[in-house]
């Protein structure tokens, strides 16, 4: 019964994602504007959620002002040895989006139907070049490599598309 309410669920979602979402970088922070039906929100790992309004170009990662800072601060505690400062979290290269449905304390994002994670990679790669030159003091655990599939004729015609507009 609960693998058939999944499916049917996921099945709805996907029909309401039709224009789906783009996202865009611009300045080194990363935007998305929803065309979909579907609701959408985005947000860390830990919940702190926000909706995106449905054509409206939103910054979803604010590198500079934002990651930057707390990366500084966080590698300023630590690389100093002071063990007894503990900023929290550690700061994360990526935003969590979910199709449909929230997430939070009762809810992690896992365990809604549909949701993605986008990474900043030049915010991925400070995190990996520091979780290296000192791993005992970070709390982030990241997978090694980014994967994605060769073009096909569809990718090639949806980046025709986003050209001409």
């Amino acid at each position: 019964a609960v693998v058939s309410t999944q499916s049917t669920g996921t099945q709805t979602l996907l029909g309401t994602l039709t224009r789906g979402v783009v996202l865009q970088e611009d300045g080194g922070d990363i935007f998305a504007t929803r065309l979909c039906a579907c609701a959408v929100f985005f947000g860390d790992k830990r919940g702190f959620l926000t909706k995106l309004e449905r054509g409206q170009r939103v910054k979803i990662f604010d590198f500079k002002q934002r990651f930057l800072p707390l990366f500084f601060q966080y590698l300023r505690v630590h690389s100093g040895g002071d063990q007894e400062v503990l900023l929290d979290p550690f700061p994360e290269p990526e935003v969590m989006l979910s199709f449909g449905q929230r997430w939070g304390d009762k809810r992690p994002i896992e365990n809604t139907l549909i949701w993605a994670k986008v990474i900043h990679l030049k915010a991925r790669q400070l995190v990996l070049d520091f979780t290296e030159l000192y791993p005992p003091l970070t709390n982030a655990s990241h997978e090694d490599g980014i994967q994605f599939s060769t073009s096909d004729d569809f990718d090639r015609l949806a980046d025709a598309f986003s050209v001409a507009m």
